[in-house]
This record gives C-alpha cells, sequence and structure tokens, in this order.
C-alpha cells in the first residue's frame, strides 16, 4: 500500500474496488422467480477471466458474506490462484428464497457467475457450514471441477444431523468430555424456537453493532483480526497494520450496512463458553434481544440469508439438504462420480484444535467415515489434519497457514 496516503484512505480504496462488490440477475423459471446475486472475487480476475490461474469458489459458513475475500486477496495473488465468493439467497444483494429453494437456487447461480466471468472449471473450499453447499457442488455439478484434478477441501466441516446420536454413543473415545459437550450444545440449539432464529438477522446486527463492542468481544472469536503485528500484516495482506485494521472496520460498516455485521457472534458466543453459561446467560440474552430489540427493527428481505442459513444449519422445520443427506453416503456417491481410473477426487480436511461446534467427537467421526467408506476401494485421494492455535472460526485465517496449504496444492495439482 502507499506510504504517502492515510491508513483510511489506503483502505477505502482496497475495500471499495469493484471486485469485492459485484452482481448479476438470473433469469426466471419454473422453479423460481428472477433473482439478484451479488458475488465478490479477488483481485486476480481479469475482463473476461479466461486462461487465467487456478479458480477457486469458496462456501463461507453460516451467515458469511462476500467480504470475506478482503482477506483472501493478497494470499491468492501470492499463491497464484483466483477465488470467488457468491452470496447466498438473502445475503448481501442476493435476493432471498423459501427455504426449501435455497439450495438449489445456489446451484442455479454457481454456474451463472461462472459464466458470467468465464470460468471453465473451480476448486472447491468450504468454511463450516458452507459444506451444505460445497457437497451439493461436487455432487450436482460434476461439470464445473477439473476435469483431471477435481479437489475439494473443508475447512471445520459441517455434518447432517443423523450421526449425532452416534456421536453421542461413541464418547467413551472422545477426550475432555467432548460428547457431553457436543450433545449439550446441540440440545441448547435445538432448543431454541424457529421464530426466534428465524429473527437472527435482526438479533446479530443489533449484538454486533452495540452489545458486542461494550463487552470487548475478540474480533478473532468472528474469524477476523484486526491487531496483527506489523510484520505479519505485511506478510499476510500486503498492507500496513493501520491500514488492515481500516479495512476490518470497513468490512463492519460494509457489513451493518447489509444488516450482517457479526452474523455469527451469537452462536459464536453461545458455543466458546463452557456449557453452563451455553444453557442459561446465552438463551436468556437472545430471549431478551428478540423480546425488546428485534420486533422494533424493519424486516429487510435482502438479509433473511443469515435466519435462512441458521434454519437450515439446524434442520428445524423439515430443512433440506439436498442430496447431503448423510457422509457415508456422501462418500459412496463421490467414489462413484469421480472413478479414479478416469478421474480421481481430491478431499482435504482441516479441524481446529478447539472447536466447540464440531468438537473432537466431530473429527473422529468425519475420519471415521472415510475410513470406513474409503479405505475399502481408496477411490478417493483423502487426508485430514488439525491445525494448531485455531478454534471454529480462526482456522480460516490467512496467518493460520492451512489456506496457503491448500492454495499450493490446487496449484500444483493441475501444473
Amino acid at each position: 500500500m502507499s506510504t504517502t496516503t492515510s491508513a483510511k484512505d489506503d483502505a477505502i480504496t482496497f475495500a471499495s474496488q469493484k471486485c469485492f462488490h459485484r452482481s448479476i440477475t438470473i433469469g426466471p423459471t419454473s422453479a423460481h422467480q428472477k433473482l439478484r446475486v451479488s458475488f465478490a472475487t479477488t483481485s486476480g480476475f481479469d475482463d473476461d477471466g479466461k486462461n487465467g490461474p487456478e479458480t477457486i469458489l469458496f462456501c463461507g459458513g453460516m451467515g458469511a458474506s462476500r467480504l470475506l475475500l478482503y482477506r483472501f486477496d493478497a494470499l491468492a495473488k501470492k499463491e497464484g490462484v483466483r477465488v470467488i465468493f457468491i452470496d447466498r439467497p438473502g445475503v448481501g444483494g442476493s435476493t432471498p428464497v423459501p427455504l426449501d429453494q435455497r439450495v438449489q437456487v445456489w446451484l442455479d447461480a454457481v454456474p451463472a457467475v461462472l459464466e458470467h466471468l468465464g470460468v471453465k472449471t473451480i476448486s472447491l473450499l468450504s468454511h463450516s457450514a458452507g459444506a451444505i453447499y460445497a457437497i451439493n457442488t461436487l455432487l450436482l455439478l460434476p461439470h464445473l471441477l477439473h476435469p483431471q484434478h477435481p479437489f475439494a477441501a473443508f475447512l471445520s466441516m459441517q455434518f447432517p444431523p443423523h450421526p449425532r446420536p452416534l456421536l453421542v454413543t461413541q464418547k467413551a473415545s472422545f477426550t475432555d468430555g467432548d460428547a457431553e459437550q457436543l450433545l449439550g450444545s446441540i440440545l441448547v440449539v435445538d432448543k431454541l424456537p424457529s421464530a426466534l432464529v428465524g429473527s437472527l438477522h435482526h438479533i446479530t446486527s443489533f449484538v454486533g453493532g452495540y452489545i458486542a463492542p461494550s463487552i470487548q468481544f475478540s474480533s478473532g472469536m468472528m474469524g477476523v483480526t484486526d491487531d496483527l503485528p506489523e510484520d505479519q500484516c505485511q506478510d499476510y495482506y500486503d498492507m500496513s497494520s493501520k491500514s488492515w485494521s481500516e479495512v476490518c472496520r470497513l468490512q463492519g460498516k460494509y457489513a451493518r450496512l447489509e444488516d450482517m455485521r457479526y452474523a455469527f457472534a451469537l452462536l459464536c458466543f453461545a458455543f466458546s463458553y463452557s456449557l453452563p453459561l451455553v444453557s442459561f446467560s446465552s438463551i436468556f440474552l437472545l430471549g431478551i434481544i428478540y423480546r425488546k430489540v428485534a420486533i422494533l427493527m424493519p424486516r429487510d428481505p435482502y438479509n433473511s440469508g443469515i435466519s435462512a442459513d441458521a434454519n437450515l444449519c439446524m434442520q428445524k422445520d423439515s430443512k433440506d439438504w439436498c442430496t447431503y443427506t448423510s457422509l457415508p453416503t456422501t462418500i459412496s456417491s463421490l467414489q462413484q462420480l469421480y472413478p479414479q481410473q478416469s478421474r480421481p477426487l481430491t478431499i482435504r480436511a482441516y479441524f481446529a484444535a478447539s472447536d466447540q461446534i464440531i468438537g473432537k467427537g466431530g473429527q473422529v467421526y468425519f475420519e471415521d467415515c472415510w475410513k470406513k467408506g474409503n479405505d475399502a476401494q481408496g477411490q478417493v485421494d483423502f487426508a485430514a489434519e488439525g491445525v494448531d492455535d485455531t478454534d471454529h472460526d480462526s482456522i480460516t485465517l490467512v496467518e493460520k497457514n492451512c489456506l496457503g496449504e491448500i492454495f499450493r496444492e490446487i496449484k500444483d495439482l493441475n501444473v
């Protein structure tokens, strides 16, 4: 960044780039009306996107928006790849849709955005609940993956609801009470009424804009760090620490304008502390905010995507994850769809050192499913590993290094 302009000016110049604030319109079909889809790309795209570096579609976690690409931009340029983030229905400027159409509209949006950018093939990267969308892309849009080296990486992957009783029965193999904590967290969230979850986009905006700053929530809890040392900011984000801090501040302002600020704040708060606090304090706080504040806020249909993602993740009110019905079934389908002899699929999974949402039990279950489902035939090149000094959200930070590892592997696969 320039040394002759202020940190704020540099941040505004960076954050306001056209590549971070793009949109297209998808025509009406028999299933849906005309839809607007907002998206972002890293700044490595040329005008038509053709014949460029390898392209990665990032499927963010629950309620995540395209503004997450602020943190990916410097790394993508350094590693010679490009990244796309598509706002899901009701997030950012993307038109909201009924919950049962949510995944299908995503599947319509992906090829439309890629065609607009002139991108022929992609690799997939997802975080947490983004796995719902990434898995469906793998299974239903296989032609968009690289013809010789299809690749998908999952960070702190979200699982379908069906395996959860199994996790509890296996609790003896877990450490530090993971099974009990996982079960308790699931039960707490499952007890939240749908009406409350349906207003999450109002509540999180209020908490993020007013309550969280007053009690000094750690921004790292939301997967954003704005206090890195100067040398790390230059290394990871290609700007001064003051400029990066201003970019993070601008991200918050942009997000609040879209009613997105700290969309995950309450759930991170609930899952980042001990179970007694989860069981009583967080639900009490949710109830007070909902009754006293949410009803006073205007309902903006363009931001209901946070609530929809929350409901989808919790499988309340007959939510549909489309083809991602269970992990064993998914593994079997991937083996059939991507034959080892002609189109071997590479799957990489990364787990946080401390993850209060999926816990060690989730990692054990995930790896066990792959061992049982894949080792017999070895159809998929699968590997999983833990990432030191990370939690469920901070695993996506550039300075934790797993993103760089993923970007390099994708580039090397397709040389």
